[in-house]
């Protein structure tokens, strides 16, 4: 549907849809990364 296309172009929404529906995901996959550069740089390096 037009819905399921719309939900699924947008990650977190896509992501958040298949933990609902009980579809595996990636660890640590639970939302957007934030604003904070440094904060993202220091979580990218994990």
């Amino acid at each position: 549907t037009a819905e399921t296309i719309r939900l699924m172009g947008d990650k977190v929404s896509a992501i958040n849809a298949m933990k609902k529906a009980g579809v595996p995901c990636v660890p640590g996959s639970d939302g957007p990364l934030g604003n904070d550069a440094e904060k993202n740089q220091t979580i990218a390096k994990k």
